[in-house]
């Protein structure tokens, strides 16, 4: 190995030390309450060192959002790889999600925090069009599934696959963030449990969307 390849990959270690460092961080404190000095202290490093990889809280912040992002993307990819109908595909990929919110929960966190604050904070903005192209991919992932089950004939002729995605998402994952608020409340006062109410959003979903 040559010295730049060496260098390089010392460099990139710096980054990955100072990352993680940054994810005990924010996972202890959240990210409105914790500094760079915090994480500087975390990573034992002085606070220039870190200033010259990172150039802001938010800029690792979004880091951990990316984290928790491919950890998403993977669950779901290995989830519908098993399945072969749409209906069990998508049932799958919600399920996945699911899954991710309660092994994950601190990066769910981090990502609905992140998509919450985006258009409020200009860093984050920024951050967010860069990271805009990787995201197509992603999205690529859902709409195929979706144009999949149109050519199985069991998705709804006039469903606009992107369209349709993007609003189960965002009800989807909306539901999961509400529930962890909300759900104590909902098993005193009408006896539902998370569990039930799932099963309710993954046959509604699926009535939305498939043929009759």
């Amino acid at each position: 190995m040559g010295i730049a390849e060496r260098k390089e990959r010392e460099k990139e270690q710096r980054r990955q030390q100072i990352i993680n460092a940054a994810e005990k961080v924010f996972f202890q404190h959240g990210f409105e309450p914790a500094s760079m000095d915090m994480v500087a202290e975390a990573a034992e490093l002085s606070k220039a060192t870190l200033y010259s990889y990172f150039k802001s809280k938010e800029e690792l912040y979004f880091h951990l959002f990316k984290r928790g992002e491919t950890i998403l993307m993977q669950l779901i990819e290995q989830a519908i790889t098993h399945t072969q109908s749409f209906s069990d595909k998508l049932l799958a990929a919600l399920k996945a999600v699911v899954r991710f919110r309660k092994k994950y929960k601190k990066y769910f966190d981090v990502m609905e925090y992140f998509m919450s604050v985006r258009q409020q904070k200009p860093e984050i903005e920024a951050l967010m069009k860069e990271h805009l192209r990787e995201e197509q991919c992603q999205l690529s992932l859902w709409s195929d599934l979706f144009e999949e089950g149109k050519k199985q004939g069991l998705v709804r002729d006039d469903v606009n696959p992107l369209r349709c995605m993007i609003v189960i998402w965002l009800m989807f994952t909306g539901f999961l963030q509400r529930y962890q608020l909300v759900g104590k409340n909902l098993k005193q006062d009408f006896g539902l449990n998370e569990d039930e109410l799932l099963q309710e959003a993954y046959q509604l979903i699926l009535n939305g969307v498939l043929k009759k």
